[in-house]
């Protein structure tokens, strides 16, 4: 397989079984050199994506893990997928600026702050949900038949 990615001491590793963890993939990895860092990605709710990433001290290291494992068969279905990762973005100067743009939306609606009128009908404005029912939103209208039956059981 040929490598998009310039060589380096950083790779990736794509096809890593869902219930490995960060040691299993370290004892795998060792074999073939110092390693300073071991990562398997997860998403939002902790379960892993099947990526990691794998830092050795030297790149002949790198180089001869990635040559060993690439189609490493862990699984009957499963076969590892060992490359060069692509270089950080945020160590480069426009990386740095996507973050801080990036961190900068995040930070405008802050949820503490408290929410502004909203126009519900031309000359009126609503705090909430609950006084949308007066001004027949289907919302509010939707939401107070709800309510209302809960309260009458």
């Amino acid at each position: 397989m040929t490598s998009t990615n310039p060589e380096n001491k950083r790779l990736f590793i794509g096809g890593v079984p869902y219930k490995f963890r960060e040691g299993q993939l370290l004892t795998l990895f060792v074999q073939y050199g110092k390693v300073i860092d071991v990562r398997i990605i997860y998403n939002k709710w902790g379960r892993s994506r099947g990526l990691a990433y794998v830092e050795f001290e030297n790149l002949s290291d790198a180089l001869e893990a990635k040559k060993n494992l690439h189609n490493y068969q862990l699984d009957p279905e499963r076969h590892l997928i060992v490359d060069f990762s692509k270089p950080d973005p945020f160590l480069t100067p426009e990386g740095k600026a996507r973050h801080e743009e990036a961190e900068q939306k995040k930070h405008r609606f802050k949820p503490n702050q408290p929410v502004k009128n909203i126009v519900s009908a031309p000359g009126h404005f609503r705090q909430s949900i609950f006084d949308s029912r007066q001004y027949h939103s289907s919302v509010g209208a939707k939401f107070a038949k709800k309510t209302r039956k809960k309260r009458s059981k």
